[in-house]
């Protein structure tokens, strides 16, 4: 499109408007066009030959799936088990078998517990490609500590406390018995716990992330109480949590149905007040109902709402 073709356009456009109808669409000519589409292949193909400079990561296992006969140490919800627990030898076998031909027939022979309900969650994801970034069999997840190791005690351990103390507010943790249980017990244990820039756990560190970042500041982020502008409305992140003092998978056969793939049969009590994130229960809801994106993209609403000068002095776009 150059600048003669434009002013040509728009020269009588009242008129044209009410001869529409009759009037032929204006396009780019056909070389110009080709052009185009030659130069985005040209774009994408180099951008592709790039990331093969790159070499796969290698990922990193813990041994324990060969480890185990049992399969102890390994996924299997919804496959069939045994009265305790312990997944038939057979259909994970076939379970694997299936997931390392990624032939999408075959997942229609996928065994289930005989009183399964629920499904797996997407289990084609890995045979799929993405056209836009790094190839995903390019990426790797870092490995969790083996089965029987201190260091998979300690998170089980970890994991346990966050549980046990979850209905405590953040703002009691400095004076509460639990959370002072939880430090005695934690900061004995011959793994460490949490961060490793963190030599002993406090109450101002536990239950943290990994990174120095995640120590800075209060337990939660501005960006999970501050209203969102989203356009020409803005959303209050007061939400309903659930009511404190709810337990699941307590009893054994409780949680082997949920090994199976049967529905819960307790159903969450939500608050009917709503309230700002403010502890780790109801820190868990939320993650477990938004939308992987969503944190990330209201931080980014949020930041940009600031305006310009909240910008780094070296960000490009100033201005």
């Amino acid at each position: 499109m150059n600048r003669r073709r434009f002013l040509t356009m728009n020269l009588g456009f009242g008129a044209s408007v009410l001869a529409a109808q009759n009037a032929p669409a204006a396009v780019l000519g056909p070389s110009e066009s080709q052009t185009h589409h030659q130069a985005a292949m040209r774009v994408r193909m180099d951008a592709a030959a790039r990331s093969l400079e790159r070499p796969p990561a290698e990922q990193i296992t813990t041994g324990d799936e060969e480890r185990y006969a049992d399969k102890r140490a390994s996924f299997s919800k919804t496959l069939p088990h045994n009265e305790i627990g312990e997944v038939s030898p057979e259909a994970y076998r076939l379970f694997v078998d299936i997931l390392r031909q990624g032939n999408p027939k075959r997942f229609a022979e996928m065994p289930r517990a005989t009183n399964a309900e629920l499904r797996l969650n997407n289990p084609q994801a890995a045979y799929s490609y993405e056209l836009a970034g790094i190839d995903s069999h390019s990426t790797a997840i870092s490995w969790h500590p083996p089965f029987t190791s201190p260091g998979m005690a300690s998170e089980m351990g970890e994991l346990y406390w966050l549980a046990l103390t979850r209905d405590v507010p953040y703002r009691e943790y400095e004076s509460h018995p639990l959370i002072a249980d939880a430090l005695n017990d934690l900061n004995s244990f011959s793994s460490p716990v949490g961060p490793a820039v963190v030599q002993k756990q406090s109450p101002i560190t536990v239950f943290r992330g990994e990174t120095k970042g995640e120590l800075i500041g209060p337990y939660i982020s501005q960006f999970l109480w501050h209203p969102i502008p989203f356009g020409a409305t803005s959303f209050d992140q007061r939400e309903r949590y659930p009511v404190p003092g709810q337990d699941f998978l307590v009893e054994f056969q409780e949680w082997l149905a949920n090994q199976q793939g049967v529905k819960p049969k307790w159903k969450l009590v939500l608050d009917t007040q709503r309230r700002y994130i403010h502890n780790n229960r109801n820190l868990a809801e939320y993650v477990r109902r938004i939308f992987s994106i969503q944190p990330y993209l209201n931080a980014a609403l949020l930041a940009l709402s600031f305006g310009e000068d909240a910008l780094s002095p070296t960000n490009p776009y100033r201005g």
